[in-house]
């Protein structure tokens, strides 16, 4: 498949052939960008957020979120959350940054 742009130059009546793409090309590269794209989406509707891991957090351990942090345990990506119970004990709880599941707690 070819498309046909006019070409400006000295002779104005002239049309020449400019072959933009090919039919090959633009099919895969509208598949790529496609499975770029919902593969992205997939991750990212996953994934929980810091909020998220503070309530679920502080279902564990009653009390206040001092801080939350990003980081690997276990070549997994996680939250650790520190939570200060109401007797003013130090909890620290690691939660699965995709799936929300605890992974220690103490």
């Amino acid at each position: 498949m070819s498309i046909y742009l006019p070409c400006r130059s000295l002779y104005p009546w002239r049309w020449l052939s400019i072959r933009v793409f090919t039919m090959h090309k633009l099919l895969f590269g509208l598949l790529f960008a496609i499975s770029i794209t919902l593969s992205g989406y997939s991750a990212a509707a996953q994934a929980i957020s810091k909020q998220q891991a503070a309530t679920i957090a502080k279902s564990r351990f009653q009390g206040r979120v001092i801080a939350i942090d990003e980081g690997k345990h276990d070549s997994t990506l996680v939250y650790r959350v520190k939570v200060l119970d109401k007797k003013g004990g130090m909890h620290t709880v690691v939660i699965d940054h995709q799936s929300g599941n605890v992974l220690s707690a103490h």
